[in-house]
């Protein structure tokens, strides 16, 4: 088959765990959030959103709405078989709110540890699996959706799945605001588009049978809103026959479009996800495509981010050990793409240009963890990058959830780095992002200071008989870290 001895007992784990979806807590149920921060934090830097309350493992669910303000949401443990949600706002600005109770003392035996937050008339909606009781609608363990913003949140009337049988999945939404969700069922992807008015809902879920005897793994959902509009289904699978057809797939299910294989995934791609941590899919803002992160490399993971239907996948540099990796859409098309490397314990960020043709600088953030980082990821239309992550904390030995901003830096070039006093000199500064020319920076350089044009560019003239030394050059803009070169002026 394909996969090894180690890779099967970890997916016999995972099984396991979904069958039970969250099992016997680990973990102390005493409640102690974290309180909001005084001041916003700087960007880099890791508040614990989740305090000591015992949470249990899972990606961390984030979205973003039209103002900028993030919310995060992740589960946790409340007593023997008991669990709810915990969900902490993040305002634009950096400063998060002490977490809250999603459900408000309405508990669960069961909640899925893979929930997707996404929107509804603009405020968040969780999309999950669980089981509530023992009589009624939420006792038979669909796929739900809780909305709102006041607690407790909502519990809505319709369900996303036939399979009530742990359809431990992932949900996505369109442009219109139709739901789909997908999960892994034996050896097929079950998806279901539009939500139906009864739980569970009265038909069968449509399916892809995986060939080759595959099963699916992890199983992710969106859908194209800055193109055709379609969903698009994509999955780990492993366990085929033969075991060169393990790797990540992504299908149309919209269109019902030919089944892709992300180039270069394999079996050791497989092995390189870990078992809480989300198939990492994405959609640009306004502009077609959709993407998919994932892992190639027989020893060590090579992250790629890769445009469903391109030829090839482009590499994502800078770290020596990824674990986890995430994306998220930017602002203009751009791809943002995170990852926590294992070795470092740190957390690398880039961000592509506008066509996601090239990548900008990576950019390193040093973690509270030990070990184990599972990242979530939000940006939209704003240009900072919330990143939500779950970790042990190296100083608590317990795990716990994390928030932070971090923004890309501007790159600032000199026409002239090096020029001599003896004549009137003008310089030409050019102020980009990942290549892409970045109109409206504030440049200051030698006591000179403006904002560049259209095409990122802006001149200064240094007088003759100007003071010999290094000058910098220093590039600003909102939501972007400043930019930094020099000139040296001499005799």
């Amino acid at each position: 088959m394909g996969s090894n001895p180690a890779r099967t007992s970890i997916l016999i784990a995972a099984a396991l765990a979904a069958l039970t979806l969250a099992g016997v807590p680990t973990m102390s149920a005493a409640r102690a959030p974290a309180p909001a921060a005084a001041s916003a934090p700087a960007l880099g830097h890791w508040t614990n959103l989740s305090g000591t309350a015992g949470i249990e493992s899972g990606t961390p669910a984030i979205w973003q709405d039209a103002k900028h303000r993030a919310y995060v949401l992740w589960l946790r443990t409340v007593g023997a078989s008991s669990f709810t949600y915990d969900v902490s706002t993040v305002a634009a600005n950096g400063t998060p709110s002490a977490a809250v109770d999603v459900f408000s003392g309405g508990h669960w035996g069961a909640l899925s540890n893979e929930p997707t937050l996404l929107a509804q008339s603009g405020k968040p909606l969780v999309v999950f699996d669980g089981i509530k009781g023992t009589t009624g609608s939420y006792a038979k363990g669909c796929i739900y959706g809780a909305a709102g913003t006041a607690q407790p949140w909502a519990l809505q009337s319709w369900s996303l799945s036939n399979d009530c049988v742990n359809p431990v999945g992932s949900a996505g939404e369109d442009r219109s605001g139709t739901l789909a969700a997908a999960w892994g069922a034996g050896g097929n992807v079950l998806y279901r588009i539009g939500e139906s008015p009864t739980i569970p809902a009265p038909n069968p879920d449509s399916s892809i049978p995986l060939a080759s005897n595959g099963v699916p793994y992890k199983t992710g959902v969106v859908a194209d809103t800055g193109g055709s509009n379609h969903f698009y289904v994509a999955w780990a699978q492993e366990f085929s026959n033969p075991a060169s057809h393990d790797g990540y797939y992504v299908k149309d299910v919209t269109a019902s479009g030919a089944t892709m294989k992300a180039p270069g995934s394999s079996t050791d791609s497989i092995n390189r996800l870990g078992q809480f941590t989300n198939l990492a899919i994405a959609a640009r803002i306004g502009h077609p495509g959709v993407y998919i992160a994932y892992c190639t490399g027989s020893t060590k993971c090579h992250p790629k981010l890769w445009r469903v239907g391109a030829a090839k996948a482009m590499s994502l540099p800078g770290s020596t050990n990824p674990g986890a990796v995430s994306i998220a859409a930017g602002p203009g098309g751009r791809m943002w793409a995170a990852w926590f490397d294992e070795s470092t314990t740190k957390v690398y960020v880039t961000r592509t240009n506008a066509a996601v043709s090239k990548l900008g600088s990576v950019r390193s953030y040093a973690t509270p963890c030990f070990d184990h980082g599972l990242l979530g990821l939000s940006s939209g239309s704003s240009g900072r990058l919330d990143i939500a992550l779950q970790c042990r904390n190296k100083a608590k030995a317990q795990t716990q959830d994390f928030i932070t901003q971090v923004e890309v830096g501007l790159h600032v070039t000199a026409s002239k780095t090096k020029v001599r006093n003896t004549t009137k000199q003008t310089i030409t500064m050019t102020v980009t992002d990942a290549g892409d020319r970045v109109g409206g920076a504030t440049v200051r350089f030698a006591g000179h200071k403006g904002k560049t044009n259209s095409t990122g560019k802006i001149s200064f003239t240094l007088a003759r008989h100007t003071k010999p030394g290094t000058y910098s050059v220093v590039a600003t803009k909102p939501q972007y870290t400043s930019g930094k070169t020099r000139v040296k002026v001499t005799r």
